[in-house]
């Protein structure tokens, strides 16, 4: 693959105490040279491709499990009370590479 990073953007929402809806996107990015998954404040779209750089042997199943545990970790500090976790809906919206 030539891929260097895999970006995910998920919609999560949520009822208030109140019954209101609420929601918040986040989007998450797996460096493959890092093994590291950041979270970006707003959303960026795909950039071109230059080429450069070396091969990156990419292992999709640890991609996937990364951004879910920073996903679960946002999500956590977003809501830090369980008892306003429960009920979400989260989806995932987007997923591109770069």
């Amino acid at each position: 693959f030539g891929i260097k990073k895999i970006c995910a953007h998920y919609l999560v929402r949520r009822r208030d105490e109140k019954g209101h809806a609420k929601g918040r996107l986040f989007n998450l990015c797996y460096d493959a040279h890092e093994r590291k998954v950041n979270l970006r404040k707003r959303f960026e779209p795909p950039q071109k491709q230059d080429g450069e750089g070396p091969p990156v042997n990419l292992d999709l199943n640890d991609a996937k499990e990364r951004i879910e545990a920073a996903l679960q970790q946002e999500i956590i500090t977003w809501l830090p009370e369980r008892q306003a976790r429960a009920g979400l809906q989260i989806s995932l919206v987007g997923l591109h590479a770069q």
